[in-house]
């Protein structure tokens, strides 16, 4: 599934959209504008021309006083023409040249303005009078070229596109920097959530945070504290329960190991079975509650330091038969993950290791790209045929040693919650068994380089 657009994506178009219309639109209403006060200012000329040629006619003639008439009618093709007629004379304006003008020559009304086609190229504006002078009616047309003023026109339609893009750009570069600055909560809420993810808070701060995200972060943060809640009730119902079910289970052993049942082998041998598989089932299902840790916001625990203290609690376990653990752990190893986790998967380990070792076994973790947990011992070893099946829960490659067979199912169920790697292999130190865990860089806290010691 494709990710949406993000919001600020989502306001930049938006905005882009709407100021392109709007910036349009202006243009377009600009654009009528101009040319409406164009044709208005060239009309007010054009009336101003007629009224002069009127007074410069002398309709008796019919004749035009020279002296009275613009120079620019006299100039060919000036783009300033005119035609008058009077009674049945026409006089035309040198300008014309050889060309005519093209209107209507009876009007209706006292005037009309018309667009027409220029004698050369381009447009023109024509205006059609009538007027009586000396009892003679008149008719006077003038006309000029349009071609300067569309030309000019184009220019300030190019000119005010090219500022109307520049401020387009403009407002979407200041529309940007708005959008980011008030976004910051929102950043600031998703880099929360990060910190919540690695384990490094346990709840969202809501310092800060807008009111239109804030009942969100709320709603999260009581969503956290629920879940912490039930994992808490769970973990203590097991432990109770477990607490409950050893006296029992004590008692029953005792009964079966009783002298009462010594000439009944079968029975005996049923009933202790039926004890051990119930202790098998009660430690699992510890074990699954424990698990729990992996599936919320994991906080950050001393590894150098809980490790060490597991080690030495085994050295204890152990004395006995003088097993020497070795410890080489990073200093200050800092590590995303439940603390009841990491120590029941190295505790698993250890034990295993311890069972099978005969004077020697090493735990060793290192830092990198991936945190790295290796435990060996100088055993007899696993055969490569057997790791799969010592990893189901109740198999074990020697039923003749002490032990459940789930203390790697349970590390094996540990590694995959928190998406990490379990090896199983042979010790090229030691020639025993080892078991290797390797958990994605993530799963390290930040800022804390280890190097091994």
């Amino acid at each position: 599934m494709s990710a949406a657009p993000s919001l600020q994506k989502r306001l930049a178009f938006g905005l882009t959209l709407a100021l392109v219309v709007v910036m349009a639109c202006q243009w377009g209403v600009a654009s009528l504008t101009i040319r409406h006060l164009t044709q208005a200012y060239v009309e007010s000329r054009l009336v101003h021309d007629a009224e002069s040629l009127l007074a410069a006619l002398d309709p008796t003639g019919p004749q035009l006083n020279p002296a009275r008439v613009a120079t620019m009618y006299a100039r060919p093709w000036s783009g300033h023409y005119f035609w008058i007629r009077v009674g049945d004379t026409v006089l035309r304006s040198r300008s014309l040249w050889d060309a005519d003008l093209t209107f209507p020559e009876d009007p209706e009304g006292r005037e009309v303005v018309i667009t027409a086609n220029a004698p050369r190229s381009g447009s023109m504006l024509i205006l059609v009078r009538r007027y009586v002078k000396q009892d003679t009616p008149v008719l006077i047309a003038v006309a000029e070229e349009m071609s300067d003023f569309d030309r000019n026109v184009r220019m300030l339609q190019v000119g005010f596109a090219g500022i109307s893009l520049v401020a387009i750009v403009l407002l979407l570069v200041l529309q940007r920097r708005l959008l980011r600055r008030a976004l910051q909560p929102l950043d600031a809420a998703g880099g929360e959530v990060r910190r919540l993810e690695r384990g490094e808070v346990a709840t969202l701060s809501l310092a800060g945070a807008p009111g239109e995200i804030l009942p969100f972060l709320e709603a999260i943060n009581r969503l956290l504290a629920t879940l912490q809640a039930r994992l808490e009730r769970s973990r203590q119902a097991a432990g109770n329960m477990a607490h409950a079910i050893k006296t029992p289970l004590t008692l029953l052993m005792q009964l079966a190991e009783s002298r009462e049942l010594e000439a009944h082998h079968e029975l005996r041998g049923k009933c202790v079975a039926q004890v051990e598989r119930i202790r098998a089932i009660t430690s699992r299902e510890l074990k699954k509650v424990r698990l729990s840790g992996g599936q919320g916001p994991a906080r950050h625990v001393d590894a150098t330091r809980e490790l060490t203290g597991l080690a030495e609690a085994m050295r204890r376990m152990h004395r006995a038969r003088g097993l020497g653990i070795e410890v080489r752990l990073p200093p200050e190893l800092v590590v995303r993950m439940d603390r009841e986790d990491l120590l029941e998967l190295a505790g698993n380990l250890l034990d295993n290791a311890c069972k099978w070792a005969r004077e020697r076994v090493v735990l060793t973790v290192t830092g990198g790209e991936a945190w790295r947990l290796q435990v060996e011992d100088d055993g007899a070893g696993c055969a490569p045929e057997h790791h799969a099946r010592i990893l189901e829960r109740g198999e074990r490659a020697d039923t003749e040693t002490a032990g459940q067979g789930i203390g790697l199912a349970v590390v094996a169920e540990i590694v995959a919650d928190y998406g990490g790697r379990l090896e199983l292999g042979v010790s090229g130190e030691l020639g025993g068994f080892r078991v290797v865990v390797l958990f994605p860089a993530s799963q390290r806290a930040p800022g804390k380089e280890s190097s091994e010691s």
